[in-house]
């Protein structure tokens, strides 16, 4: 018992700021698509983002154990009943068939189930388009999956080789330039995947629970003319302005974007003495 919460208690800051640095990446990618780079070192918002971006992976591999362990039995014993050992590349391709049919099987489940409970009626069709979460489809769901898919693959292929080609694949591939294209390919992936994430799920969970998704505020201005008005619009001849989506807010900036399609985002100080009240 001393020995699990030992583990654990060493395995809860590294945790902590693997979520952290994943949400930091996430916000920063998310405010650069507006054109805007205002973050705060200590955001409480960053762990709330890594949290939502690894339930995805979290969700696989809860769901793709059971089948990865029955696939495995069904097979090896056919294996076993043929003489078959577990070694050498029959059984490399062997296990990667079993990972490749458990994470596609993880796939078809997962995508089918977001389909039951999501307003659509294209299945195939792959679209982030609309608010709030709901309004992903299911085939751009399942493209969320498949960077996940390829480094699952990635990891049982990198753990399975050395034991079939100790010293890689021939004078032309060393084992040492294998896992380095293989850390290379990861690297560019789970980078493809951050900004997938961060571009087309992040904006759509609730802000209420930490996610990305604007809020809709209106500004009062002060009277006469202050250094806001270059780019805050006033709503008629009232004090206030125009709806804008507040992208962030934090103690020293405000970033909001126009409702206008295609301006960008904008960011001004708080601390101004002619700052305007939301």
């Amino acid at each position: 018992m001393d020995s699990v919460l030992d583990r654990t208690g060493r395995a809860l800051p590294i945790a902590l700021a693997a979520l952290y640095v994943i949400g930091f990446l996430i916000v920063g990618i998310y405010l650069a698509s507006f054109g805007a780079s205002t973050l705060e070192l200590f955001k409480i918002q960053y762990l709330a983002a890594g949290f939502w971006c690894t339930v995805p992976i979290a969700v696989f591999l809860l769901v793709c154990t059971p089948f990865r362990s029955a696939i495995s039995t069904i097979v090896w014993m056919r294996e076993l009943h043929f003489n078959q050992a577990r070694t050498g590349w029959r059984a490399f391709f062997v296990t990667m068939l079993i990972e490749l049919f458990a994470d596609l099987g993880t796939l078809v489940f997962l995508t089918s189930v977001w389909a039951r409970n999501v307003p659509t009626k294209s299945f195939f069709k792959v679209s982030f388009a609309g608010n709030g979460i709901r309004s992903i489809s299911p085939g751009a769901f399942a493209l969320l999956y498949v960077p996940i898919i390829i480094v699952s693959l990635g990891l049982v292929a990198r753990r399975s080789l050395p034991h079939v080609a100790p010293w890689g694949l021939g004078p032309i591939l060393p084992r040492k330039y294998i896992t380095g294209l293989m850390d290379i390919l990861w690297i560019t992936i789970i980078g493809a995947w951050l900004a997938l994430f961060a571009r087309k799920v992040y904006p759509k969970i609730p802000f209420s629970l930490g996610g990305g998704e604007p809020r809709t505020v209106v500004f009062v201005l002060n009277e006469g003319p202050n250094q806001t008005q270059g780019f805050l619009v006033r709503d008629g001849n009232g004090p206030q302005t125009v709806p804008y989506k507040l992208l962030l807010e934090n103690e020293g900036n405000f970033v909001v974007l126009s409702l206008v399609d295609g301006q960008k985002a904008i960011e001004f100080d708080r601390k101004s003495e002619n700052f305007p009240r939301i």
